[in-house]
């Protein structure tokens, strides 16, 4: 069983992914950051979330996505973007992440997220 206060932050942005692990450090998570599609898939299920880049390097986060939904459901999805691309804004929609937030990440938002 995940534990609580775990998560799996994929960003290939590697400045964005430090940051972001190092602050989810400092108010108590365990975090592990990955920057691509292969380094993210056999992480998925160690954790309680996952928050999710849309672009990545090797494709779309939402094969982590997807993955994540059909062999672990009980994780809570946080995806994160910056695209204005209607389509697939509507495609990450219909794979129903628990929330979706504009880069840039205002880090109380996803912190209120992750304390409900």
């Amino acid at each position: 069983m995940p534990d609580r206060r775990s998560i799996l932050l994929v960003d290939d942005d590697q400045a964005t992914r430090q940051a972001m692990a190092k602050l989810l450090i400092q108010d108590g998570f365990k975090v592990i950051a990955v920057g691509s599609i292969p380094e993210a898939l056999p992480k998925l299920g160690n954790q309680n979330y996952l928050i999710l880049d849309v672009h990545l390097p090797d494709g779309l986060g939402l094969t982590v996505l997807r993955a994540a939904h059909r062999n672990h459901p009980n994780t809570k999805v946080a995806v994160c973007t910056g695209a204005t691309d209607v389509a697939l804004l509507r495609a990450v929609a219909l794979e129903r992440p628990d929330v979706l937030l504009r880069k840039p990440i205002d880090m109380n938002t996803l912190t209120n997220w992750l304390a409900s």
